[in-house]
């Protein structure tokens, strides 16, 4: 609902601007009600920050997550396909400890450092035969 009744300083403002430009009355409200928006914007306090979020210690599983994440950064962002070239359908869920163990590495950053090396071998050419091979017979006695 537009206004119809204004103070005398609005009337004052309305009609000093109708004189300034040369404008009809009905424009001169609007460019007095758009001055007085612009006005009220500036005024405006600035948005307090947001408080954030406080944290309380990292978790071992974060230390662990951040620690994955960086080596996986450190081996080249390798897809899924390469972890399955390197170490078979089982290296994609291994961690890096237990990777560095399958090629037999010292340490996970050094498993990490090689990886773009050992993706460019044949297909799971660097996996260390394992200490005691499964069998299913010799558990039984069969």
């Amino acid at each position: 609902m537009r206004k119809t009744h204004f103070t005398a300083q609005e009337e004052n403002d309305i009609s000093l601007i109708m004189e300034e430009t040369g404008i009809s009355r009905k424009s001169a409200i609007r460019k007095l009600q758009r001055r007085a928006r612009l006005a009220a914007k500036k005024v405006k306090a600035p948005k307090a920050a947001k408080p954030g979020v406080k944290s309380e210690g990292t978790t071992e599983a974060g230390k662990a997550r951040s620690e994955g994440l960086r080596l996986y950064k450190l081996s080249g962002r390798p897809k899924k396909q390469d972890f399955i070239h390197v170490y078979g359908k089982p290296g994609v869920a291994w961690t890096w400890e237990r990777r560095a163990q399958a090629v037999g590495l010292a340490s996970a950053e050094e498993a990490a450092e090689k990886f773009q090396a050992m993706l460019a071998k044949p297909a799971k050419s660097c996996l260390v035969a394992e200490s005691e091979p499964k069998t299913k017979g010799a558990a039984n006695g069969k």
